[in-house]
């Protein structure tokens, strides 16, 4: 039941991470707070621009620059970023890499928009535009990873996890029944507690989840991946455990935006 896969370039991956970004930046305190990052940046006249673009396109070339960046930066997150995870190169030494992979993105996609902006190629110091640009994107990788982890521990802990052992109290991943048992899987691992599965999804509150077969409930954080798998189709959590998607239950996962609908 338990496959690990490595989905760092596997296109269902980058597909529910676009699916993910789209409505991301649809939220209106993403877009707000982008917008906003956008207008201080030209007010502030970041990139010595003012003297070059007169008001409107100087906005719009902020607004652009940020958009794009701040996707990049997520894909890379969604993609490459979670497949590090997976591997030993966790916590700093990953956050680093990640910023590394998306620094150059980032210095490609500034380059091209300068080059439709401006009509100018690479600068003189290319070198040090490159390792500059590089460099800020790892910074930035590592602090908002930072601030991810301290502000990542929930409020209110799930009920369910009182009944685990210590070593096993983490994040919520799934949970599965069996016979007169739920099965509890976390980061930490697996628990199995006898207790009836109707009961065990509502200890799993206040933590945000579907069920998505008669026996199994997974947590929408611990979703990595929801592909279709000839006539079915597989949830993957981060831990790499995969588990079938009941039909009834895939117009929910549709709806919430994890899983495309069937091409006619």
């Amino acid at each position: 039941m338990r496959q690990i896969r490595d989905n760092c370039a596997c296109p269902a991956r980058v597909a529910f991470a676009l699916r993910e970004l789209q409505q991301h930046v649809r939220h209106p305190t993403t877009a707000t707070i982008l917008c906003a990052v956008a207008l201080v940046l030209m007010i502030i006249d970041a990139f010595g621009l003012r003297d070059l673009m007169t008001l409107a396109p100087h906005l719009i070339y902020m607004l652009v620059m940020v958009w794009v960046t701040y996707a990049i930066g997520f894909l890379v997150a969604q993609t490459f970023g979670t497949w590090l995870s997976n591997t030993r190169l966790s916590g700093l030494v990953g956050w680093l890499v990640q910023g590394a992979v998306a620094g150059v993105f980032i210095l490609a996609a500034v380059l091209g928009l300068n080059l439709l902006a401006f009509g100018s190629g690479p600068p003189n110091n290319m070198a040090s535009f490159a390792l500059s640009v590089i460099g800020a994107t790892m910074v930035i990788t590592v602090t908002l990873q930072h601030l991810h982890q301290l502000g990542s521990q929930p409020i209110q802990t799930p009920a369910i996890l009182d009944r685990l052992p210590f070593a096993k109290r983490g994040s919520l991943l799934s949970l599965s029944a069996e016979d007169h048992y739920t099965s509890v899987r976390t980061d930490k691992g697996e628990e199995l507690i006898l207790m009836r599965f109707s009961d065990a999804m509502k200890e799993a509150a206040p933590i945000e989840g579907y069920q998505i077969h008669r026996s199994h409930w997974v947590a929408r954080s611990g979703i990595k991946d929801v592909r279709r798998s000839k006539d079915r189709a597989i949830v993957t959590l981060t831990d790499g455990t995969e588990i079938p998607l009941s039909r009834r239950y895939v117009p929910k996962l549709q709806k919430a935006g994890l899983l495309p609908a069937p091409r006619a």
